[in-house]
């Protein structure tokens, strides 16, 4: 009787220990998660024509009317981590913290392996994509409407090349003519009206292009071991 009772103060015993332990460590958690505001630390820079996105670098891209970087960080009264440097006229980004780059104009954009890539609002008359692995997702403009009659052209040439297992995104855009080199398993998606597309799909790569981004003009090149759906709903 008396092993049965000291048996079950002991389990009791754990339980309210155990409990206690859970409650502090989950205070102590959601403090610790209220205090970590983030903010963004902005600065101009000198004027560039190419963004690089290094490995595991996230990059959000958009225009503006000045060239500026911010990076975002916790509100505890510390520098932020330098994570960009300017080098001739390229912008290069690291890992290490989310980058916020505005720009006037932009020629070329490269990801090395990044880990999100978010293109925003960015015009040009000739922009180049190169990509070696990561994730980018280019939206262009603000459109007031779903129709893509009601949207206007705001790059007049794109040129994409894809490799090493990365993914594009091409959203809300009116392209006039788009060059696409997509290799090494990647994967395209263009939700996007195109006047004229030209596109080489090889080495296990995707292609997804919906009924409504049916370019003018079609000029398709493939090996046998890629996956095409094109012209579906």
């Amino acid at each position: 009787m008396k092993k049965s009772y000291i048996a079950l103060i002991a389990a009791v015993g754990f339980i309210v220990a155990a409990t206690l332990v859970f409650y502090i460590l989950n205070t102590t958690w959601y403090n610790s998660e209220e205090e970590k505001v983030q903010v963004l630390h902005s600065e101009q820079v000198e004027e560039f024509s190419t963004v690089v996105a290094l490995e595991g670098a996230d990059v959000h891209i958009e225009q503006a009317p000045a060239y500026t970087v911010a990076v975002e960080k916790i509100d505890d009264g510390s520098e932020p981590e330098k994570v960009f440097w300017l080098r001739n006229d390229t912008l290069y980004v690291d890992k290490g913290a989310r980058v916020y780059v505005n720009c006037v104009a932009l020629e070329n954009i490269v990801s090395e392996k990044s880990y999100w890539m978010g293109v925003h609002r960015l015009s040009a008359s000739r922009l180049n994509i190169s990509m070696n692995g990561g994730k980018l997702y280019y939206s262009v403009g603000e459109m007031p409407s779903d129709s893509l009659a009601d949207r206007t052209s705001v790059v007049d040439t794109l040129n994409v090349r894809l490799s090493g297992q990365a993914f594009f995104s091409l959203k809300r855009a009116r392209i006039g003519m788009m060059n696409l080199r997509n290799g090494g398993n990647s994967n395209a998606e263009l939700h996007a009206e195109i006047g004229k597309l030209d596109a080489m799909v090889v080495e296990q790569s995707k292609l997804w292009l919906p009924r409504q981004s049916t370019p003018n003009e079609l000029k398709l090149q493939k090996d046998s071991s890629v996956r095409l759906e094109i012209f579906n709903n």
